[in-house]
């Protein structure tokens, strides 16, 4: 294997909340979930405490937060219509009638946050709901392990059309995996920005387009540019997929959610080099592009219709954001109560975690060192 493949199977992602992911093999994909320190779940720790809801105001302000309620007319107008992504929905006049701790002012703001039985809350959702949205990322990421190793299986097709040496030919997948290498350094911390829903349907839908321009590649150097680019694209479900199942299990249940998960990558490695290689035999390397174009099409497809906004941060800056628009008064989630969201900051935690994982956890750094080894070596 190209020592290329050695340097990005050293390179840590970096985490979505609670799951830091090693890519290994080949085709690099997620195989072990750690759970953060205590100093690096600062951010769980505060959507968690919005999600158990937080304590209610004094009676002065229950009656100033009423107040502002009696100010709106016919508020049921601003609920949020259902759709396909958002089957349940709370009525406006639901969120104007609770008690928020504050005085709606910027300097004193109300604190939104979670009821009990709260419909928007992922918690809460039907256990068929949350193991239909599991299938589906799950999915999702099983085609982005796919991509990377079924190329290695119509090698020859690409030899036979572009005459490269090995070393170039191999390429599309060394760059794939450096893909894989790079992007999270930008999807993960995004995620917590514009919540996981949005960054999945672009990232997704970018890995699509990539994957479809490349079987119309005309040349070995736009070929491997197209999948280098497929990998950075592709890699946001190897990160963000566990953050979206931790959201809507509790700590009880994410454990079978993520073993159930985690076997999408495993069958991608094993399933993408025998479907490349009878595909690449019988109708050319061009058509194992298009089949991953058509494949990632229709997932995307269906992911917009069917996967949610699972973040509970950003369910309830949206929620604040609605509140005060329509009230005119001053209404943050609780994870910017003491400031607004530094993302910034946010980027800076996000590149600076892993290395501090990998150095600082020595069972993170040894079996980093030990799946490079092997699959260096294989």
């Amino acid at each position: 294997m190209p020592s290329s493949h050695f340097l990005v199977l050293l390179s840590p992602l970096p985490t979505s909340d609670l799951y830091i992911s090693f890519p290994f093999a080949i085709c690099s994909f997620p195989i072990l979930s750690w759970p953060l320190p205590p100093a690096a779940m600062s951010g769980r720790n505060d959507a968690e405490k919005s999600t158990r809801g937080l304590e209610g105001g004094s009676q002065p302000q229950r009656v100033l937060s009423l107040e502002v309620a009696r100010t709106v007319q016919n508020p049921d107008q601003h609920t949020l219509k259902k759709r396909p992504w958002r089957p349940r929905v709370t009525p406006f006049s639901d969120y104007l009638a609770r008690d928020y701790r504050g005085k709606g002012t910027e300097e004193e703001p109300f604190i939104i946050n979670w009821e009990e039985h709260d419909p928007e809350n992922p918690q809460t959702y039907s256990q068929a709901y949350k193991w239909t949205v599991t299938m589906i990322v799950a999915t999702v990421t099983l085609a982005v392990a796919l991509a990377s190793s079924i190329y290695s299986g119509a090698i020859r097709s690409v030899e036979e059309d572009f005459n490269p040496s090995t070393e170039v030919a191999i390429l599309g997948v060394s760059l794939f995996v450096l893909g894989f290498a790079i992007g999270p350094l930008v999807w993960a911390p995004l995620s917590e920005v514009f919540g996981r829903r949005n960054v999945l349907l672009f990232t997704y839908s970018m890995f699509t387009l990539w994957n479809a321009v490349a079987c119309a590649s005309q040349n070995m150097a736009s070929l491997i540019v197209f999948r280098f680019l497929a990998g950075a694209f592709g890699s946001s479900p190897l990160t963000n997929a566990g953050g979206t199942l931790s959201d809507m299990f509790n700590a009880r249940q994410r454990g079978l959610a993520l073993a159930l998960f985690a076997a999408a990558p495993f069958l991608g490695p094993a399933i993408g080099p025998i479907a490349g290689g009878f595909l690449g035999a019988a109708a050319g390397w061009r058509w194992v592009q298009g089949l991953l174009g058509i494949f990632t099409a229709l997932l995307t497809v269906i992911s917009f219709l069917i996967v949610p906004e699972t973040y509970a941060p950003t369910i309830l800056r949206k929620r604040a954001a609605l509140l005060s628009k329509v009230t005119g008064k001053s209404y943050r989630a609780p994870m910017d109560a003491k400031k607004p969201l530094d993302i910034k900051g946010l980027f800076k935690t996000s590149l600076g975690r892993p290395w501090i994982l990998l150095f600082k956890e020595p069972i993170v750094l040894l079996i980093s060192i030990y799946m490079a080894i092997v699959w260096v070596s294989g």
